[in-house]
């Protein structure tokens, strides 16, 4: 099932117990930083990847993270990279984040069921509520 969290929605809760650990990936290694480190600054920890290939690589070193946070551009290599995590990976829990909701739906209805989706711009409180969630 896949679920869409617009922008401007958010709820907050708190969680106690172990940091809950998230892999950000975004091509734009500053945007990437910023949102690591606010994830740090609220408890998490939080990993910045900026493309695909160190992605695969980074999951296929281990361990899992709890999450992985991937801006999705819907370019043939992020559908590429995320149809091949999701085979090694099945159980990692995806939260895309896109300007393009409808479309990462449509791609997440046909090969990446039960992720999220984030809209652009990023409402912090709704993606940290998902992360908390879990």
């Amino acid at each position: 099932m896949t679920h869409v969290v617009p922008a401007e929605q958010a709820s907050s809760s708190v969680t106690l117990g172990p940091p809950v650990s998230v892999l950000v990936v975004d091509d734009d290694a500053k945007t990437a930083g910023v949102l690591a480190k606010l994830l740090h600054f609220d408890g998490f920890r939080a990993e910045v990847l900026v493309d695909g290939a160190a992605v695969i690589q980074r999951l296929a070193r281990g361990p899992l993270p709890d999450f992985l946070v991937f801006d999705v551009s819907l370019t043939h290599d992020d559908i590429a990279t995320v149809q091949r995590i999701r085979a090694r990976h099945p159980s990692l829990a995806i939260i895309f984040v896109t300007a393009h909701p409808q479309q990462v739906e449509a791609l997440a209805r046909g090969s990446v069921a039960d992720c999220r989706i984030v809209t652009k711009p990023i409402h912090y409180p709704a993606l940290v509520s998902l992360l908390r969630a879990a």
